[in-house]
């Protein structure tokens, strides 16, 4: 079971609804490295384009049939809806992340000069 975030200033209802999907997409379909989303929910890749390669991906002829080829997606398309600080705490959150609430050295805000 993943562990949720709780009194992050970056959570809200979108990113509570993609951490179930994602933990349904890991424990219930049993995806052990995020399935076609592998290299957004394993590897942190969280840019729009990584994102939309995999959701490419996901409709390629040959991946049809795939068992979590329609949960991938619909995390793909909300977490493009979604803050780049949003995309890591999900991130950070499947790989149980333990919020210390010191907003100031959060790892979730790194990098955020690029964004």
């Amino acid at each position: 079971m993943h562990n949720f975030i709780t009194n992050c200033k970056y959570e809200n209802d979108m990113v509570i609804y993609v951490n179930k999907l994602v933990e349904l997409l890991y424990e219930d379909l049993k995806e052990c490295c995020g399935g076609m989303l592998h290299i957004v929910l394993d590897d942190g890749n969280l840019d729009d384009d990584d994102i939309q390669w995999c959701i490419e991906n996901c409709n390629k002829p040959e991946n049809e049939n795939k068992i979590d080829k329609y949960l991938c997606l619909e995390i793909a398309h909300k977490m493009l809806q979604i803050t780049m600080k949003q995309r890591r705490l999900i991130y950070y959150t499947s790989l149980s992340f333990e919020c210390d609430l010191d907003c100031n050295q959060c790892v979730i805000k790194q990098g955020e000069e690029n964004y």
